[in-house]
């Protein structure tokens, strides 16, 4: 038995057990049998078993020589991570023999449409809506009015997902990985998965208060509702707004735990492992080469609220980058500076400096979109970039691949005002802020991204 992790690096600690009565009973290889291999006899039919913490185990039925040839075969399902099986004759000890060899790999993601269907969480409507849609790097316009003082048209009844858009699927974790133990995933119909795969990964808010239990829960204030809200639903339009960017990219909303948030998915290492092992879970869904190791192309972070945090925390494990070489963008999107306060200047003075290292060491390749309502980004610094352009309270900022956009409660409430009474606002939220600014701005990042087109 050979097993390997994704990046097919051998996994030496793995444990393996053999089973000869269809699992009732189990044996734990010996050091020299993992060494030398099992003697199995022809027509035996066995089972194995392999497995290391924080990844599936792979259990696996097999039979020798079924058809007289005395070949190492599947018995019946093939689980998801058996890779392959070969048998070769031998001459020693006996010509009569074969050394059969099983690889296996030891993954971290498994479909988690079972367990959604089993909890009730049925699949998420394909609804459509109309958003705002940057053409371009400017934020602002010279508008004097209402939605008008942004530079932004509209995109009409843009589908979430579906036919000729793109796919929704869910994954899920092992307990023993501490990592969110579901996750949603939005393939774009276009996205090519035998190239480097470009991946969006989102730092969701705490989910805290939601109804337990953890992560399938339904109804209101529920796991399943947080996704619909951020997904699909009015609330933050995420999938739409990928749609809309014209921009194409793997986008991951891992659904964190309510006792340890992402504490566990905080250095650079950790999460562009996680974005490898979901590079390896879509291409060996969709049934490609199991020898095509996963690759990542160009990879971008994103937070609202308190995900800020997390994505702080990345960025200072690995402050200037080289512990995750492909992450080249990232979206703040009303964030909370590490201290957890939005009334902590300083914070968001230091969070700033944290981005300026990072941006400044991607010699030109990097990206940072920063939009507030609480920082006014009163600190120069060449991620700030310079001023180009104020409106109605709100200051827009930029340097090369950069944008800061501060756009205050006040701001707003003049937007709110003036479109009172021109119906041209497509069902944001002017009165909440906070929720409205990651349900406009996430499409002008992705539109400016160095994400491939659609």
């Amino acid at each position: 038995m050979s097993p390997s992790d994704v990046t097919g690096a051998p996994l030496a600690g793995a444990h393996c057990e053999l089973s000869t009565d269809g699992g009732d009973n189990w044996r734990l290889t010996t050091p020299a049998e993992r060494q030398a291999g099992v003697l199995i006899n022809p027509g035996q039919r066995f089972v194995a078993r392999i497995g290391v913490p924080g990844s599936w185990q792979v259990v696996q039925e097999f039979v020798i020589g079924p058809n007289g040839n005395l070949a190492l075969e599947f018995d019946g399902n093939q689980d998801f991570g058996s890779v392959s099986v070969s048998s070769t004759p031998t001459t020693e000890p006996s010509p009569t023999q074969f050394r059969h060899v099983y690889n296996a790999c030891l993954s971290l993601f498994r479909d988690a449409m079972p367990d959604r269907n089993e909890n009730g969480n049925n699949p998420p409507p394909a609804y459509m809506y109309t958003v705002m849609a940057f053409g371009g790097a400017n934020v602002l316009s010279e508008g004097t009015s209402g939605l008008g003082r942004f530079d932004a048209g509209r995109a009409v009844n843009v589908v979430s997902y579906g036919p000729d858009v793109g796919d929704l699927c869910f994954i899920k974790t092992p307990a023993d990985s501490n990592k969110p133990q579901e996750s949603a995933v939005f393939v774009p119909s276009n996205l090519d998965l035998t190239q480097p795969v470009p991946v969006h990964l989102f730092f969701s808010p705490s989910t805290g208060g939601k109804k337990l239990p953890y992560p399938y829960s339904d109804g209101d204030n529920s796991f399943n509702a947080m996704l619909h809200n951020y997904l699909i639903s009015g609330g933050k339009r995420f999938l739409s707004q990928h749609v809309a960017s014209g921009k194409s990219c793997a986008f991951v909303f891992p659904l964190p735990s309510p006792k340890t948030y992402f504490s566990n998915l905080q250095s650079a290492a950790t999460v562009r492992r996680f974005c490898l092992e979901l590079v390896y879970y879509l291409r060996r869904f969709r049934g490609l080469s199991e020898g095509l190791l996963p690759n990542l192309g160009t990879c971008a972070l994103s937070g609202f609220s308190e995900g800020g945090r997390p994505l702080a925390n990345v960025i200072a494990s690995s402050p200037l980058g080289q512990g995750f070489p492909e992450l080249e963008e990232l979206y703040l999107l009303d964030v909370m500076p590490p201290s957890g306060s939005s009334a902590d200047i300083g914070s968001y003075h230091r969070l700033l400096g944290l981005l300026n290292g990072w941006w400044a060491s991607g010699k030109g390749k990097r990206k940072v979109r920063f939009y507030s309502q609480f920082y006014p980004f009163g600190i120069s610094l060449a991620v700030r970039g310079q001023l180009l352009r104020a409106n109605g309270g709100a200051q827009e900022y930029q340097a090369n691949g950069t944008t800061c956009l501060y756009a205050p409660g006040r701001f707003w409430s003049t937007i709110k005002q003036e479109e009172l009474g021109a119906n041209s606002n497509p069902g944001y939220a002017l009165d909440n802020v906070h929720q409205v600014m990651p349900c406009m701005f996430l499409q002008h990042a992705l539109k400016n991204s160095g994400f491939p087109d659609a």
